[in-house]
């Protein structure tokens, strides 16, 4: 499982450090390629094998229009992002603009999956959060 909250940085080739601790995690429980996709202002990266179970389980299911539109702008964008020797993966330009991703960047585990989060742009929207809803009841519907 991806836990924790990191901070790195993208260099001007669009190159993402990836922690070690979640090069850990796929080394042992994974392939090292991810599947990376648009999500609501941030991007999220599957490991393959997720991925592919998640289309396996989505690809039969009937969907509105909606669905369908969203699915194809999701599919039409996701990249396929092998990490390199060096602990980095490389994030395509049309995804490091949707996510509004520049130089700092925040990664955080979420279970099966990651966030890839522009820093300010994920401050503001846990400042969002935070204000918009009650966090200890939220906490308490998790069973946390």
């Amino acid at each position: 499982m991806f836990r924790g909250r990191f901070n790195h940085t993208i260099d001007a080739k669009g190159r993402l450090n990836f922690p070690a601790k979640f090069r850990e995690v796929l080394a042992n429980n994974y392939e090292e390629k991810l599947i990376v996709v648009k999500y609501n202002r941030c991007l999220r990266a599957y490991p393959l094998s997720e991925w592919i179970t998640f289309e396996k389980s989505k690809s039969q299911q009937y969907r509105n229009q909606a669905q369908e539109d969203t699915l194809r702008m999701v599919l039409s964008s996701l990249a396929e992002c092998a990490i390199d020797k060096q602990g980095r993966i490389l994030i395509p330009q049309d995804l490091r603009d949707y996510a509004g991703l520049s130089k700092d960047a925040v990664l955080i585990g979420m279970f099966k999956k990651i966030e890839i989060w522009d820093k300010k742009r994920q401050e503001e929207h846990e400042a969002l959060v935070q204000e918009s809803q009650d966090l200890g009841e939220a906490l308490t519907q998790l069973g946390l």
